[in-house]
């Protein structure tokens, strides 16, 4: 398949500590998300992410923290 890559979307994660940055950026595959309407988040039911081990394990933690992507 022709120009695959410009059919994933990305998802970045950043986050500022007090003398380090930690950014994160990754091929998405599949996301299915609900939008509350009430607080104007979205809780997602899945995500389907392409990366090393590292960035993988970095995003696990961000979810487990329930960080903002």
């Amino acid at each position: 398949m022709k120009n695959a890559h410009l059919r994933l979307g990305s998802l970045q994660f950043t986050k500022t500590l007090r003398d380090t940055t930690i950014d994160i950026t990754l091929y998405m595959d599949r996301m299915i998300a609900e939008h509350e309407a009430d607080n104007g988040r979205a809780r997602c039911h899945l995500l389907s992410v392409i990366g090393n081990d590292q960035e993988i394990g970095a995003i696990a933690a961000a979810i487990a923290d329930e960080a903002r992507f």
